[in-house]
């Protein structure tokens, strides 16, 4: 890592593994040059192609070049590209590092606060040359749609059945979770949840750049209510605003709570002091949150149980497979 990081940082950085890596598996170190400001050195995705990288450096620049200074700057090495490719061909980027904490479980006064950054982001990205606002179904209510048609053809009872393709804590940590979550699930009706998100019709509706996956990990507070990070942009995309809204505020959902507007509503008034909402995009708000719990948990259980996926920090996936747990029941009310 110090030949990689001397590309940015010529005269000598001090490089060190960064323990609040994500679960995507992406190399994150935190670098510390000689006379010079911390930063981040962080990989993409090893599918992530050259022309990808570059998309996602041009929506931070540009969202830097409208004050959205929340997401942290790209910085450029000698060459010039922001993107640099590690001998063995995989992409790299050095961003700013930023001094913040994330809320597992923020006050009211920290999520309207990320709300309007989030206003903030969607309002700058509108504006994203290359890529338009356009009339198109929601990538991620397709999403849900096809993974409710799936799980319905293989429900979480067909894997209690078989063994786990991984051993260890990990997997046995969530074969409880999932017998667990099976129970939860019968008890909630869950698979008319699954049979109405199955039949649903998606309609063209205004979609544009957004982030897709802004959950708590990825926004950092300061003084201590002031949104001063949002970070990884490595998932952004084209969907309707109320996927980040949703996502948000579904990562944010204290266990037992209404999943509906009714939990959130300050959030997303003051989101909409900045940049109003349709009816159609805050009724979505609540169906992507709720079916993002289902799905979150779906996800857990086939990459450990059924794939065999290993994670670097075991105690955090079961952390985050017990908040989603305990919002099951709620979550299956709402739908």
């Amino acid at each position: 890592m110090q030949t990689l990081a001397a590309r940015w940082f010529p005269a000598g950085a001090d490089v060190t593994p960064l323990a609040t890596a994500g679960f995507s598996g992406s190399p994150v170190f935190l670098v510390r040059p000689r006379g010079g400001l911390p930063h981040v050195l962080k990989a993409f995705a090893l599918e992530t192609g050259l022309e990808r990288a570059q998309w996602i450096h041009a929506l931070v620049n540009h969202l830097q070049f409208a004050g959205v200074h929340e997401v942290p700057a790209v910085l450029p090495p000698a060459s010039g590209e922001t993107v640099v490719a590690a001998s063995d061909g995989r992409l790299w980027e050095m961003v700013a590092f930023v001094a913040g904490t994330p809320a597992a479980d923020p006050e009211p006064a920290q999520i309207a606060a990320a709300m309007r950054t989030l206003a903030r982001i969607h309002a700058a990205t509108a504006t994203l040359p290359a890529s338009p606002p356009a009339q198109a179904a929601s990538r991620g209510l397709v999403d849900r749609i096809a993974r409710a048609r799936a799980l319905l053809a293989a429900p979480w009872q067909s894997m209690l059945s078989q063994p786990a393709t991984l051993a260890g804590e990990l997997a046995s940590a969530l074969e409880e979770r999932l017998a667990s979550a099976v129970a939860l699930f019968a008890a909630g009706d869950g698979a008319q949840m699954l049979l109405a998100l199955a039949r649903i019709e998606p309609s063209p509706l205004l979609c544009q750049v957004v982030l897709r996956d802004v959950w708590s990990e990825h926004i950092l507070f300061a003084d201590p209510d002031r949104v001063v990070g949002v970070i990884d942009l490595h998932a952004a995309g084209i969907d309707t605003p109320a996927t980040d809204l949703a996502r948000l505020l579904g990562s944010w959902l204290p266990p037992h709570a209404l999943v509906g507007p009714e939990w959130w509503a300050g959030g997303i008034a003051a989101y909409q002091t900045l940049r109003p909402l349709t009816a159609r995009e805050v009724s979505l708000v609540p169906l992507l949150a709720a079916s993002g719990v289902v799905f979150g948990l779906d996800n857990w259980f086939r990459w450990v149980l059924g794939e065999g996926r290993s994670f670097a920090a075991p105690a955090r996936v079961v952390s985050r497979v017990d908040r989603l747990l305990a919002t099951l029941p709620a979550a299956l009310a709402t739908l």
